[in-house]
């Protein structure tokens, strides 16, 4: 339909300047497939012709009436040219045509009867058999059909009206948790005890377990990060750039202390290594893993060689 100063829409309405028609409905939905099909590149006002067909299908069966001389005006095309544009569509699989044109059927249904294939593996009669989705009702529908409840709860047995029944809201109770019962002091050590009495009262240490146990993670990872900015630091002082670290480094610092590395001493030996290696004109290692071998002995420390080697030279 045409846009009108009595039935303005923003939504509907095209934009102004660059149309003079307003959409049938507030959206038009496409089917998927065709959004990735790259035969609307060559085709694009096809696509188009889909969408205007698309904002004309009905919610549930995805049936439209609407004939060509509505969409080929709505393109901007002849008749002839909407009748190629949907002719590719049924070719495609995205329309089909359900029922061909007749002047004798009521007036708004002379025409061909349509509908949009948005699964190519169900026919329509498989889309009329389906359930159609509860409405949602609006407020004024739920106020009428509580007033309705009402009204019938109102009756009495013989159908008279009688006063409606007061609802008297009672203060519901609920039954006190009972009481714990003195316990023996045969507790194992990893049962949390936060809500027994008897725990605190034979095992207090055991409730702050867990609370011990997470101060114990939160002052593994601050040595973990201490060892990695202290690696950070080391290879930019040496060679003028940063190293970053990620989770992944982080674990392995966990490691390296698992090892028996401490941030100062990891210090220590990360930083001998380095200067070992720009002397040698090779890069640091990019990652803590090259220490994690060295320690485990996968992997020969340069500096122990280097220690051998001078020693064999002092025996000379």
């Amino acid at each position: 339909m045409d846009k009108t100063i009595y039935t303005p829409d923003p939504i509907r309405d095209a934009p102004e300047g660059h149309g003079s028609k307003q959409s049938p409905g507030p959206y038009a939905q496409v089917p998927g497939r065709a959004v990735v099909d790259n035969r609307f590149n060559q085709y694009p006002k096809t696509f188009r012709a889909l969408a205007v067909c698309c904002s004309f299908a009905k919610a549930w069966t995805a049936t439209f009436w609407t004939n060509q001389y509505t969409i080929a005006e709505i393109l901007g095309c002849s008749q002839q040219a909407a009748s190629q544009h949907m002719n590719k569509l049924i070719e495609w699989g995205y329309i089909e045509k359900l029922r061909k044109q007749n002047q004798n059927r009521p007036f708004g249904k002379k025409g061909a009867l349509w509908r949009i294939v948005y699964d190519p593996t169900m026919s329509i009669k498989d889309v009329e058999k389906m359930p159609q989705p509860a409405q949602a009702k609006t407020p004024e529908e739920e106020a009428k059909e509580a007033d309705k409840v009402m009204e019938l709860a109102a009756r009495g047995s013989k159908g008279q009206l009688t006063k409606a029944p007061k609802v008297i809201h009672k203060k519901q109770s609920y039954p006190q948790a009972p009481q714990a019962a003195p316990c023996e002091s045969n507790e194992t050590e990893g049962d949390l005890i936060q809500a027994a009495p008897c725990m605190t009262t034979h095992k207090p240490h055991l409730v702050f377990n867990n609370l011990n146990n997470r101060s114990i993670e939160e002052s593994k990872e601050e040595e973990c990060r201490r060892i990695c900015n202290g690696y950070s630091s080391a290879v930019a002082e040496t060679y003028g750039r940063g190293w970053v670290y990620d989770d992944r480094q982080m674990e392995l610092a966990s490691k390296l202390i698992d090892l028996g590395f401490t941030p100062d001493t990891f210090d220590k030996r990360s930083r001998s290594l380095i200067k070992w290696m720009r002397d040698k004109g090779k890069q640091a290692p990019v990652s803590l893993q090259y220490f994690i071998a060295i320690k485990e002995g996968k992997k020969e420390d340069p500096l122990s060689i280097l220690k051998r080697t001078t020693n064999r030279m002092r025996f000379r």
